[in-house]
């Protein structure tokens, strides 16, 4: 019959290399590559609408048990401080975006989330003042992507502080719910992309017009918008690309390269041709500071040359024909930035005269009329201080009343609670009533503590 090894196939029973499995869905971020990149607060609440879940859930449940060896008390407080403190940050340079990052990585397997951060430009660009607070949006982009069946997301660009209008309609980013009327938190707990935190209504509608906010920029504004969105959209649409990041000594290199070839090695007058401080200038070309953003963006458009390019070309010398300098010489004194505009009185005293004749919820502070009216707080102060007074008194009483307001609405979820666990016949412990509560750090607000104790002794309980 012969060898049966001859006539028989070997079969070769080694098991299959397995591909490895994400924990979470394998989420594609939108825009990578380019100036509309998405934001890592808009891929974190895709992600948790990609699984049927509130952003808090996912948050509480897949992120912060990797963030390290946490109690529960930590955990609820690190969770609080998720959705107010640290929600910004994920999205500029802190060690939050790092952290964030490299969870979320981690549980999708997408490795190139990082440039969904400003990360990339930590070593060149300072974190100070870099991404928004608070959130902004283009409702006519929000309102073309739904009737087009698009995904809704949040552009990085949105989130950068010196962004104000959008690059695709040419109008300005709004800020609050058109009904509601109330700012956004960057990173949401419960609402979907595109909905209101608040009210969740759909943040799509246009704001009606305030002829003090119009939604078309002036035209020194719009000039001066068009060239940042374009020097942001370059760095942002670059970073996945880039070998290395930059690092710091760039900064003080090129300083020093602009001060020789535009002004004679004189640091001092390199300052006032740009329009920046000279103390500031002298801390970059020494090392021991970076720009922030907006001065990085001063600075590159008066030397006539991209963000990108002043960051990571070699050698990048600078062509004094297309620089902006103010061209002062030896002269000193303050300057304008680009698109600033002269100071109009009576416009002014008529906006806030109007302003102080309504009654807008939430009311109006100096600083936000101001950012309105495109004007410097303190200068409106000077012109018209009974006027700024009277806007600043009626801002804190609101304020005053807001907070009465919330810290009766805290009572009423206070006692809810308290009320729902000693209806399961269980003793309402203060940790228990904490982690029931929207908000646990909520407990520690005045008068809240006092009131569990008096409703538990109310109720029979004796303390435990």
């Amino acid at each position: 019959m012969g060898n049966i090894s001859t006539r028989c196939e070997m079969w070769d029973l080694t098991p299959p290399p397995i591909p490895p499995r994400s924990r979470l869905f394998h989420l594609q971020p939108l825009g990578v590559g380019t100036a509309y990149v998405e934001s890592l607060t808009s891929y974190t609440v895709r992600l948790a609408m990609k699984h049927s879940i509130l952003t808090k859930t996912l948050v509480q449940r897949e992120i912060l048990p990797l963030l390290g060896n946490l109690s529960a008390t930590s955990r609820q407080t690190v969770l609080s401080m998720v959705f107010t403190e640290v929600g910004p940050t994920v999205n500029g340079t802190s060690d939050w975006a790092r952290e964030w990052t490299n969870i979320l990585s981690g549980l999708t397997l997408w490795d190139d989330l990082l440039c969904l951060t400003m990360t990339t430009w930590a070593e060149v660009i300072a974190g100070k003042r870099l991404v928004r607070q608070k959130k902004a949006w283009c409702p006519l982009c929000f309102e073309e992507w739904a009737t087009r069946n698009e995904p809704i997301y949040e552009p990085l660009l949105w989130a950068l502080s010196g962004i104000a209008i959008c690059p695709v309609h040419l109008r300005r980013l709004a800020h609050q719910c058109p009904h509601c009327q109330k700012p956004q938190v960057m990173l949401s707990q419960n609402a979907p992309l595109g909905h209101c935190y608040y009210c969740g209504g759909w943040l799509g509608v246009l704001e009606e017009a305030n002829p003090n906010h119009p939604a078309q920029p002036r035209d020194d504004e719009l000039e001066w918008q068009t060239w940042a969105i374009r020097a942001a959209g370059e760095l942002l649409a670059v970073a996945p690309q880039l070998p290395a990041s930059p690092q710091k000594q760039r900064i003080a290199d090129m300083v020093s390269m602009c001060a020789d070839q535009l002004a004679g090695g004189n640091t001092a007058r390199l300052g006032r041709e740009l329009g920046i401080h000279v103390d500031t200038v002298q801390k970059w070309r020494h090392g021991d500071t970076i720009p922030s953003f907006d001065l990085l963006l001063q600075m590159c458009y008066r030397l006539g040359i991209s963000p990108l390019r002043f960051l990571t070309e070699e050698p990048c010398a600078i062509d004094p024909t297309t620089a902006r300098l103010l061209d002062l010489g030896g002269a000193t004194g303050r300057v304008k930035k680009p698109g600033r505009r002269g100071f109009d009185v009576e416009a002014a005293r008529t906006a806030l005269e109007k302003i102080l004749a309504t009654d807008p919820d939430p009311a109006l502070s100096l600083k936000e009329v101001a950012r309105r009216l495109g004007y410097d707080p303190s200068h409106l102060r000077q012109r018209l201080p009974l006027l700024c007074a009277a806007i600043s008194a009626k801002y804190l009483a609101y304020r005053r009343r807001e907070k009465e307001r919330k810290l009766r609405q805290i009572h009423e979820e206070v006692r809810r609670v308290i009320l729902e666990i000693h209806a399961q016949g269980v003793y309402p412990t203060t940790s228990l009533v904490m982690e029931r509560l929207a908000r646990p750090n909520d407990f520690r607000r005045p008068g809240v503590r006092e009131l569990w104790y008096d409703l538990v002794n109310e109720l029979g309980w004796r303390r435990e």
